[in-house]
């Protein structure tokens, strides 16, 4: 019996080592995928909330430790190492349900002096419906992967990408004296980019992609943003300011960044 136990408790803990191990590489790429998602302000929060959420577990264990017994114990909390990664805190922390809601403080702030920025592709319904969804993808992996170099560059925050449309903002979470020439120059790069890129992508992704051209559009002021809880928790701006880049992108034109007159103003006074 004490061998059979001894056995036992060796093949429990050479299992658990490989589960850590497992556990330690999800929660560094999770960890990844959320510093890429949300600023480190809103990171913070939700890490603290997270902590929180992790000593309730725990006093729930103990409970269920007592009912089940050690080895039962052992299992459960075995099967949930695996979950207990950055991931899952964020899906707990973006309950969605109207109790949660309700009873949490959201996590939002109103960032005073931003300047917003929306871009889209010229032409991209047209040309994607014409190709394979693998072709489309390639293209938007490649222009995005570099619009998000160039952000990390000039300290740019990016938003979202959906489809074909690319929302950025300077001014938050840190606070940018510069913020409209910052972002001036960022869309700038955007464009070239662009313009080489298709130029290149034309001989694999075929005739008219060297024709793709980026439509900007810039507005600056006050802007709300914050995590918006749902079942896929996303950290989002809103206001005004946002409604209007979107408004100058639309009625912009290929090729070209078309700003309000206060983004123009804030270029001016900074010498931009």
């Amino acid at each position: 019996i004490f061998m059979f136990t001894t056995l036992v408790f060796v093949v429990y803990d050479l299992s658990v080592e490989r589960r850590q191990k497992v556990v330690m590489k999800t929660a560094v790429t999770s960890r990844a995928v959320v510093s890429s998602l949300y600023p480190e302000v809103v990171r913070e929060q939700i890490e603290s909330a997270s902590h929180i959420s992790g000593r309730d577990l725990s006093t729930k264990s103990k409970r269920s430790m007592e009912k089940k017994g050690f080895m039962g114990s052992c299992r459960s909390l075995f099967k949930q190492g695996e979950k207990n990664s950055i991931a899952s805190l964020i899906d707990s922390f973006g309950d969605s349900s109207a109790g949660a809601i309700l009873e949490t403080t959201p996590i939002a702030y109103l960032y005073p002096e931003t300047t917003v920025m929306l871009a889209d592709i010229a032409g991209f319904t047209a040309w994607s419906s014409a190709r394979e969804p693998t072709k489309v993808f390639l293209l938007l992996e490649t222009l995005y992967r570099a619009f998000d170099e160039s952000a990390k560059r000039y300290r740019v925050f990016k938003i979202e990408s959906i489809g074909d449309a690319y929302v950025a903002v300077t001014g938050l979470p840190k606070a940018q004296r510069n913020h409209a020439v910052i972002m001036a120059k960022f869309a700038s790069l955007c464009i070239q980019k662009m313009n080489l890129l298709v130029a290149d992508l034309e001989k694999t992704l075929g005739p008219g992609t060297a024709s793709l051209k980026l439509r900007v559009g810039l507005n600056s002021g006050p802007t709300t943003a914050g995590v918006l809880r749902s079942e896929k928790s996303l950290f989002q701006i809103f206001g005004d300011t946002v409604n209007t880049a979107s408004r100058m992108e639309s009625l912009g034109f290929p090729n070209r960044i078309q700003a309000t007159q206060k983004t123009a103003d804030l270029i001016k006074t900074s010498g931009g």
